[in-house]
């Protein structure tokens, strides 16, 4: 009988995804960060958004967002916290090979576990913050601190500026993806989720 495979991408209409087993979204998704520095840099992409310091380009980008999605979006909330985000000190340890597109469309499911993950156009090395933003797409708070701790162990713990920076790419992609969306009910969706759990991030 073929098991069933499908993009989490449906499951995160209304939000974050919070069916299934929830482990699966915290410790299990934290497996597939990045954590080996590629062994010959000089042969391995360096896309722009994974060199992207969260600055420069990507702020007039989000500028450009914010200006498309007037009224849709809390200008002011999204500003403070592009504020915290370029106050953080940018990515200095080895380039990491990182997926370079991780959202919920890549990611399968099967028999409500993380199955698989595709679609690797865009891997490169960079900065771990920009697969890690994965978690405000897609997890729930509590799940969310599952999958800091478990993406990089706990002997080599994820620094605060990192995971800000992560928090940055998630509202960043977000804006992105609502102001992109047009006619596309799943994606504006998702724009919005990503948005508001940014936003509205809570330590656990």
């Amino acid at each position: 009988m073929a098991l069933e495979r499908r993009t989490l991408v449906h499951r995160s209409k209304r939000g974050a995804c919070t069916t299934g087993r929830p482990g699966d979204r915290g410790d299990g998704l934290g497996t597939i960060s990045s954590r080996a520095p590629p062994t010959r840099t000089g042969r391995c992409s360096t896309q722009p958004a994974a060199r992207c310091a969260l600055g420069g380009s990507c702020t007039r980008r989000c500028e450009k967002h914010l200006q498309q999605l007037d009224g849709l979006v809390d200008r002011g909330a999204v500003l403070t916290l592009w504020e915290r985000v370029a106050s953080t000190r940018p990515w200095s340890g080895p380039l990491l090979w990182i997926h370079g597109d991780l959202h919920p469309g890549n990611l399968l499911v099967s028999g409500g576990r993380l199955s698989a993950v595709i679609d690797f156009g865009d891997l490169a090395a960079g900065d771990p913050a920009t697969d890690l933003s994965v978690a405000w797409m897609l997890l729930p708070p509590p799940a969310r601190s599952t999958f800091r701790a478990s993406a990089r162990g706990a002997f080599d713990p994820i620094d605060d500026d990192t995971w800000m920076r992560a928090r940055g790419w998630a509202l960043a992609l977000g804006l992105a993806y609502l102001a992109s969306s047009r006619d596309d009910a799943v994606l504006a969706a998702l724009g919005r989720a990503t948005i508001d759990a940014a936003l509205n991030d809570t330590p656990e």
